[in-house]
């Protein structure tokens, strides 16, 4: 069955454990990811992977970096703790570096996963599924939380999951109740959730343990 993963997006470290703090105490998560936005990539800088302290081993940790230059990153997310880090197909100008990079993920002992943007086809990167254990599909533009997701990402999920038969898919981005059984069914490992989490609704009746439950009972 697909896992809910939760997701932080912020620009400063008392927004970050604000919202790692909440997340901690939902029942049944297993594993959390961070992103992280030179505003060079995407337009808003976020916080950096060199600001976080040692992050807690009870859980599975992956960075998702929305910058130019990845690789900057690396040795920094494996110091602090994260598993896997993904970095963006488009963020790499010299697409043969593409493999490179996912080798030196292998060397730090890191998951190397590959994001790939919505206005980017499934025939462009088929030549480099092989060299990740993850790929990651967004479902908005990086960078902004709270976007509906975009027509087309079943689609592309279902494409994705044809050409990449053993690999950990996830999705990222627009995960909502009302999509969330329909990209798990259509081959989806990992559902990314931010804003379907800490969306209280209208009379602010809803904690973000209650979303994380009821989007992971949607997947059933």
């Amino acid at each position: 069955m697909a896992m809910v993963v939760p997701a932080i997006l912020e620009d400063d470290w008392s927004s970050f454990k604000n919202r790692l703090e909440a997340i901690m105490k939902i029942p049944g998560v297993k594993r959390i990811q961070v992103d992280f936005s030179d505003g060079q990539f995407t337009a808003h800088k976020d916080l950096q992977i060199s600001e976080l302290d040692i992050l807690n081993p009870a859980f599975e940790w992956e960075a998702h970096l929305m910058v130019k230059d990845p690789r900057a990153y690396f040795f920094d997310a494996k110091l602090v703790g994260f598993t896997t880090v993904l970095f963006h197909y488009e963020a790499v100008s010299d697409k043969s570096e593409i493999p490179k990079l996912a080798e030196e993920l292998d060397a730090l002992k890191l998951t190397a996963g590959l994001v790939i943007n919505p206005e980017t086809s499934i025939a462009e990167v088929t030549p480099y599924l092989d060299s990740f254990k993850q790929i990651s599909v967004m479902g908005i533009e990086p960078g902004e939380k709270g976007q509906p997701e975009l027509p087309g990402t079943v689609e592309k999920v279902k494409e994705l999951r044809k050409a990449y038969k053993n690999g950990i898919l996830e999705v990222d981005g627009g995960v909502k109740i009302s999509n969330i059984k329909e990209l798990s069914a259509a081959g989806a490992d990992l559902l990314i959730a931010n804003s379907a989490l800490f969306d209280t609704g209208l009379e602010g009746e809803k904690t973000p343990a209650d979303n994380f439950r009821d989007l992971s009972n949607a997947i059933l």
